[in-house]
C-alpha cells in the first residue's frame, strides 16, 4: 500500500469515529429530555443508576510525577486519581499519563523517568 492510500484510510476513519462521537453526543441531547433533579439524594441516586448502565472512560488521567516512594494507584492515594475511587465511580476505561518534567526532557531523562 502506497503512502498516499494509508494516509486516506487514516483520514477516512478519523472522519467516521468523528460522525459516530458526534451522532452519540447528540442523542444524548435530544427532545423529550427533563432537567435532572436538584436535591442532592436524588442526584447521587441518579448518578449511581447512570453509571451502572453507561459506559464510562476517561480519556486522559494524569499521573503527576510523585516524591519517592511512588504512590499506589491500586490503594487509596492523596492525589485525584486511584483505582478504589475509580471503581467506586463507575470508571469502566481509564488511559493514564506519565507526566514527566520538562528538565527530564532536557537533560535527555525523560524515558527513563517515565519507566520508573
Amino acid at each position: 500500500m502506497s503512502a498516499p492510500d494509508s494516509s486516506r484510510r487514516t483520514a477516512a476513519r478519523a472522519r467516521i469515529l468523528k460522525i459516530a462521537l458526534s451522532e452519540v453526543l447528540l442523542a444524548s441531547c435530544g427532545p423529550g429530555r427533563t432537567a435532572p433533579p436538584r436535591d442532592p439524594a436524588a442526584l447521587a441516586a441518579r448518578a449511581a443508576e447512570l453509571s451502572a448502565r453507561l459506559f464510562i472512560a476517561d480519556g486522559h488521567i494524569d499521573y503527576p510525577d510523585r516524591a519517592s516512594p511512588y504512590e499506589d494507584l491500586t490503594i487509596g492515594t492523596s492525589g485525584n486519581f486511584d483505582e478504589p475511587r475509580a471503581r467506586k465511580g463507575g470508571l469502566n476505561l481509564a488511559f493514564l499519563a506519565a507526566y514527566v518534567p520538562p528538565e527530564d526532557e532536557d537533560a535527555g531523562t525523560a524515558f527513563a523517568r517515565a519507566e520508573e
